[in-house]
C-alpha cells in the first residue's frame, strides 16, 4: 500500500511539472521496492513475515464451528 501511495505522489509530481522532484521520488521509490525485495529474500525474515501474517490472520481465516446440539427439550 506504501508503495503504491509513493508512485501516484511520484505521477503528480511529474503530472504538475516538478521534473527534479519526480525525479527523486522516482530514485526513492526504486530503492524502496530493492530494499523490500531484498530484505524478504532472506529466509530469516520470510518466516519472520509469514508467522505474523499466520498468527494474525488465522483467526480470521478458519471457519465457524457448527453449533452444538441443545440437550434442552
Amino acid at each position: 500500500m506504501g508503495q503504491s501511495s509513493h508512485a501516484i505522489g511520484t505521477a503528480a509530481l511529474m503530472g504538475r511539472g516538478e521534473d527534479s522532484s519526480a525525479a527523486v521520488a522516482s530514485v526513492a521509490l526504486c530503492a524502496a521496492g530493492v530494499v523490500h525485495t531484498t530484505l524478504l529474500a532472506l529466509p530469516p525474515v520470510r518466516l519472520l513475515v509469514r508467522a505474523l501474517v499466520t498468527r494474525k490472520l488465522a483467526p480470521a481465516l478458519t471457519p465457524p464451528r457448527p453449533a452444538a446440539a441443545s440437550t434442552f427439550y
